[in-house]
């Protein structure tokens, strides 16, 4: 398919406020930006209704996934040991990367993923409860740029390197530390793709969108 135009998206009339006063945002680098969205899940009995069947689950984030040997979710699961790792009630979300995911390799020869959400029975956990999970149990989680208000000046963040490889950055998310819904978007946390992912022989926006 012929690309007919690229809009910028720092040109965009949209835009969400997402600062509150007294409250900071963290902008997560890296590779939280594609389609290979990650979830694990060990749904406790008392929310199999509302979360899905009780067990311990693998795959994205809408749709889970049978074990095999091939399937790169059930790989990750297995490689940070998410159901050994993750008590009942608990779901961690994150990217599946590498070679054979997308087209940007992450100079790995294999797949690997990185965290960037938690949920602990039906809410999601903030940010230093996050962190602090990863921390204890060796879990990956997708790079730190900044944290602090936000203003418009970070968007250069969304161009550059990538902080996990020696390729371009493919942009950036940006959410509260402290958990945030609107009633515009919903759960607050927003996507920045970097124009220079946009435009190069490498994204996959233009199909995923």
């Amino acid at each position: 398919m012929k690309i007919v135009s690229i809009e910028s998206l720092q040109r965009s009339p949209v835009r969400h406020d997402i600062e509150v006063t007294g409250t900071h945002n963290f902008v997560a680098c890296g590779v939280v930006v594609h389609n290979s969205n990650f979830r694990a899940a060990n749904i406790a009995k008392e929310v199999e209704g509302e979360a899905g069947q009780a067990g311990f689950h693998v795959g994205s984030h809408r749709m889970d996934f049978v074990e095999t040997p091939e399937n790169l979710y059930w790989r990750a699961a297995r490689k940070y040991k998410l159901d050994e790792v993750l008590p009942k009630g608990y779901q961690i979300f994150g990217e599946v990367y590498g070679r054979g995911v997308q087209k940007l390799t992450y100079d790995l020869e294999d797949i690997d993923v990185r965290f960037f959400d938690l949920m602990v029975d039906t809410a999601y956990a903030g940010y230093a409860e996050f962190v602090e999970f990863c921390v204890k149990h060796f879990l990956p989680m997708a790079p730190l740029l900044h944290v602090g208000p936000w203003k418009k000046e970070l968007m250069v963040m969304a161009d550059g390197k990538s902080q996990i490889a020696k390729h371009i950055r493919e942009g950036f998310v940006v959410r509260p530390v402290k958990e945030r819904w609107d009633h515009k978007v919903g759960r607050v946390i927003l996507k920045a793709v970097s124009e220079e992912y946009l435009t190069s022989k490498n994204s996959e926006e233009i199909e995923a969108h």
